[in-house]
């Protein structure tokens, strides 16, 4: 089987299989954050529609960075916004741990560096809690709930922060 993947933005043409992809990575990855609660998954999941992301695939102010198999199968999804608040990191269940969430983090990363953000910013999940760690974000505040769950805000400096 390949194992081969590409990162690029995502388009329109894209969304509804990203869509289907970022639910099934929420639903399956953190069950731990929302426990199987129907009402919990149902707001967090409300806006990820293949209709609603070809809208936010085609706005000018996030950034999105997806990966995708050679056969254009999505199996990642990631965002981050003006300033540098990543907004969105969710990989494929059935390819997690193979290193795509970590390239399409350093995709972000790279937007950053390029736009010359001095720090990256983030509200984890406790499911993904430790991956942020081990790529040198630290814990940024008190817990906050979204959707219903707790999140984590955290953060990152990058190269050059003085504050770092």
């Amino acid at each position: 089987m390949d194992r081969s993947f590409s990162i690029r933005p995502p388009t329109a043409a894209d969304a509804a299989a990203v869509a289907r992809m970022w639910r099934h990575a929420i639903t399956l990855s953190c069950v731990g954050d929302h426990e199987n609660d129907p009402a919990i998954l149902a707001a967090w999941t409300a806006d990820k529609t293949g209709a609603g992301l070809a809208v936010a695939f085609a706005e000018d102010g996030p950034s999105w960075r997806a990966a995708f198999d050679a056969a254009g199968i999505p199996l990642a999804i990631g965002m981050i916004r003006e300033g540098g608040e990543v907004c969105a990191l969710y990989v494929d269940p059935a390819r997690a741990g193979e290193g795509i969430g970590s390239r399409v983090l350093l995709a972000l990363e790279t937007l950053a560096a390029e736009r010359e953000w001095p720090v990256l910013t983030l509200e984890s999940t406790a499911a993904a809690r430790e991956f942020y760690r081990t790529r040198g974000f630290r814990d940024a505040g008190a817990p906050v709930v979204r959707f219903g769950v707790t999140a984590f805000p955290m953060r990152k400096a990058m190269p050059g922060d003085p504050g770092s």
